[in-house]
C-alpha cells in the first residue's frame, strides 16, 4: 500500500513539475504578450501623468484594466489632495492568506504625454501580469500596486507603507521601472537592483528566471547610482525585502536611457524593445507565481472539492452559520476587502452560528481553517 501511495504521489508531482518547471507557471508565463504590453504603453503615453495634473483619465484607464480580472478587491488609496491616488488590487491566497507578496510600478511621469519607458512600461508590465495570472488560485496573497507621485520623491510608495505595512504581512516586493529600452549593442539583460537583506529574494528571482525565461540574463546590481532610485526603496526603509527590475545594462558606468525624463521618451525612442520588456515581465510573472501559487496539486483539489465546510446564508443580515463534517476546533477569520481582520474566533461545534452584526454592510472574505482543511468564501452582509 505504501508503494502504491508513493507512486501516486510521484504521478501527482509529475503533473505539476516537469524538468524543474511547474507547468501552470510556464503556461501563464507564456501568456505574456509583447504586443499587448506595448499597446498598453501606447495608451498610457497619451495621458498627462505628471503628478501635478488634475486630469484623472489615466487613473480610470488603469482601474478599468484591473477590473477585467478576478481580484478579490480593487481600491484607490487617496493619501494627498496634491497627487492622484495609489491603485491597489489584491488576490487572496487559500492556504496562507495572511502572507502577502507585492508587485508594483509607478504610473506617473515627469513630462506630460511622454514617459513611455519611465514608467508606462513598468505600469503596463503590472497590467500584463494581472492578465496572465487571471484565474489562478494562489497559496499566499498577492498585492499589485500602481504608485502615484514616484517622480516627486516616492510619495506614493511611502504613503502606501505608512497606511498598510502593519495591516499586511508583506514578505517581499518586486518593482518594475523602465523595462523597455535597449541600448545599441546590448543584449537581453535585466538588471536586478537589491540591497543586503534582499539577497535571498534576488537569488529566488534569478532561479525562477533561469527556469522559466532562460532567454533573459539577470544582472545583479547593488552599488550603482540607480540602486535605490524607485519605489522599492520605500520598502527597504520599512525593512521589507524588495527588488527592482529595469532593462538598462550599463548601470555601472553611469549611463542610462538617453531619453530619460525628456519629451522623447515615447514608443520607438525611449521605449524601443518589446522583446526585452516581454522577457522581463515574463520573469516577474514567474517569480511572483512561484512565490504565491498554491501547491501541491493534490491539496488544491482537496480544498476546492472535498472540504465539506458550508458557510451560509449568503447574503446575510449579519448572522452566518458554519457547518462542518467534524467537531474538532477550527479557526475562523473574517477580513474586509482591504485585508483588515474584523472578526476572529474558534469554532467548537460542527454546526455553529457566527455573529457578524458588528460589521458594516459590504463584501467580506471568510476563512475557516482546521489544519490543512480550509474553506474560503466571499460573503455579502446586508
Amino acid at each position: 500500500m505504501k508503494t502504491v501511495l508513493f507512486v501516486f504521489l510521484i504521478f501527482l508531482s509529475g503533473i505539476v513539475q516537469l524538468n524543474g518547471q511547474n507547468q501552470l507557471i510556464q503556461k501563464k508565463v507564456n501568456m505574456v504578450s509583447g504586443d499587448t504590453l506595448f499597446e498598453k504603453i501606447h495608451d498610457l503615453q497619451q495621458f498627462d501623468r505628471t503628478s501635478s495634473s488634475t486630469d484623472r483619465s489615466h487613473v480610470n484607464y488603469i482601474l478599468d484594466e484591473l477590473r477585467k480580472y478576478d481580484f478579490d478587491t480593487i481600491f484607490q488609496q487617496s493619501y494627498s489632495s496634491s497627487y492622484p491616488p495609489n491603485l491597489v488590487a489584491i488576490k487572496y491566497g487559500i492556504f496562507q492568506p495572511d502572507n502577502y507578496y507585492v508587485a508594483g510600478a509607478h504610473y506617473d511621469a515627469v513630462v506630460a504625454y511622454a514617459g513611455a519607458d519611465d514608467n508606462a512600461s513598468g505600469t503596463s508590465g503590472i497590467l500584463e501580469m494581472a492578465r496572465a495570472i487571471d484565474g489562478v488560485t494562489l497559496n499566499s496573497s498577492l498585492i499589485l500596486v500602481l504608485f502615484s507621485a514616484e517622480e516627486v520623491g516616492l510619495a506614493g510608495s511611502d504613503a502606501f507603507l505608512d497606511e498598510y505595512k502593519d495591516r499586511y504581512n508583506m514578505q517581499g516586493m518586486l518593482n518594475m521601472d523602465m523595462i523597455s529600452y535597449l541600448s545599441p549593442g546590448d543584449d537581453t539583460t535585466a538588471t536586478i537592483c537589491f540591497n543586503t537583506f534582499s539577497g535571498s529574494l534576488k537569488n529566488h528571482y534569478r532561479n525562477t528566471a533561469a527556469t522559466y525565461v532562460p532567454a533573459l540574463t539577470p544582472e545583479p546590481d547593488s552599488s550603482s547610482f540607480v540602486v535605490g532610485a524607485s519605489d522599492h526603496s520605500s520598502f527597504w526603509s520599512a525593512n521589507i525585502p524588495a527588488l527592482m527590475l529595469c532593462s538598462e545594462t550599463d548601470l555601472f558606468n553611469g549611463t542610462t536611457n538617453p531619453y530619460y525624463h525628456l519629451a522623447g521618451d515615447t514608443i520607438g525612442t525611449g521605449a524601443n524593445c518589446p522583446s526585452l520588456a516581454t522577457l522581463i515581465v515574463k520573469s516577474a510573472t514567474a517569480f511572483l507565481l512561484d512565490l504565491t501559487l498554491s501547491s501541491p496539486f493534490a491539496r488544491i483539489n482537496n480544498v476546492d472539492q472535498s472540504s465539506g465546510i458550508v458557510i451560509y446564508p449568503n447574503p446575510s443580515n449579519g448572522i452566518i452559520r458554519i457547518k462542518r463534517p467534524y467537531s474538532a476546533p477550527a479557526d475562523i477569520r473574517v477580513n474586509d476587502l482591504s485585508g483588515r481582520l474584523v472578526h476572529h474566533q474558534i469554532l467548537n461545534d460542527s454546526d455553529q452560528t457566527v455573529n457578524l452584526s458588528h460589521c458594516n454592510p459590504g463584501v467580506y472574505v471568510v476563512c475557516v481553517r482546521n489544519g490543512s482543511d480550509i474553506n474560503i468564501q466571499k460573503i455579502i452582509l446586508k
